[in-house]
């Protein structure tokens, strides 16, 4: 639904770019904006959906909907200026960037849940290289009132590549723009220690910690007890401090945790509840502070095994570390 909104949404973007249909000219640009738009939103979302299945023999709809939210983006910048044949290469071409670059995403572990980079990042930037390569000269003189004869249009059209290096400035002058002051406002949030979640919110998520909801339904935060953010908080202190703990072990010391053969994991889930300043210690590898190793020496207590719950956190903790 959310797609088909967007979807919805792009057409009074790209046609409505025009502000008015008044004109031959005008309407003109708008159907055509709107026909380009529609072709490669489609192909993005099949040629995506198709990687993927041939991946995993599934019909992916996820994919299907990201790839088709790739191609708008990638066409918006060209949208009034090229073919309607050029826009289902344009759509095409996006839906293999999204795919692929969220593979390499994963590849270089950054964490981007809504795949904002493949889809407006990357598509966006081949998008605006699209429109040097394949905007055609009719458009452009009908739409931006260019004298004919001046070579802005696609090179492809025999465009002397002035339109190409513009567009070429203008994404290296945006991704600059942004990489500077994202740095600089990640920089200060880090700084103020407002970057991670308290450890309650991040265990019992934050639709339920900040929205009072979880999955889309409202939630009586009251149901929530001390009790029950505290064992969720002390799934992940423990989840970290096995993984960090695995880490320096390698596969075996992973496994020996997993199996419960080590103290860690007990001192790690005594620490929430003995003392709130061993939090912060037994989150990080091997940092269970002085009372921490004395709670879970006295206690003479085995460790207990990983719960399901548990062994999952940790791996993903540990791919994380």
């Amino acid at each position: 639904m959310g797609t088909f909104l967007l979807w919805f949404g792009w057409f009074g973007f790209n046609p409505g770019s025009t502000l008015a249909i008044t004109t031959y000219g005008l309407a003109n640009t708008s159907a055509r904006a709107a026909v380009t738009t529609t072709l490669s939103a489609c192909a993005g979302g099949l040629v995506a959906m198709a990687i993927i299945y041939r991946r995993q023999r599934v019909w992916d709809m996820l994919t299907m909907c990201t790839g088709t939210l790739a191609g708008l983006a990638a066409i918006t910048g060209g949208c009034a200026v090229v073919e309607p044949w050029a826009a289902l290469l344009c759509g095409l071409v996006a839906g293999v960037l999204a795919v692929y670059g969220e593979d390499l995403l994963d590849w270089l572990q950054i964490d981007d849940p809504a795949m904002a980079w493949p889809v407006h990042g990357l598509c966006g930037m081949w998008g605006m290289l699209f429109t040097g390569l394949l905007a055609s000269e009719d458009y452009v003189v009908e739409v931006y009132k260019v004298k004919r004869g001046s070579g802005l249009q696609g090179i492809f059209y025999g465009g002397h590549a002035q339109l190409l290096l513009c567009q070429f400035i203008a994404v290296c002058v945006i991704v600059g723009w942004v990489v500077f002051w994202a740095n600089v406002y990640f920089w200060a949030v880090r700084r103020l220690h407002l970057l991670r979640l308290d450890l309650e919110s991040e265990a019992v998520g934050l639709d339920a910690a900040a929205m009072g909801e979880a999955g889309g339904m409202p939630l009586n935060m009251t149901k929530l007890t001390d009790g029950d953010k505290s064992n969720a908080a002390q799934r992940i202190i423990a989840a970290r401090a096995v993984a960090g703990n695995a880490n320096s072990g390698g596969s075996h010391g992973l496994a020996k945790l997993l199996d419960g053969g080590s103290s860690d994991l007990g001192m790690a889930r005594g620490s929430y509840g003995d003392n709130n300043n061993g939090l912060h210690a037994s989150s990080h590898p091997g940092g269970a502070g002085p009372s921490t190793h004395q709670s879970a020496a006295n206690s003479g207590r085995a460790s207990p095994a990983l719960t399901a719950d548990e062994a999952m956190a940790a791996a993903m903790a540990k791919s994380a570390v």
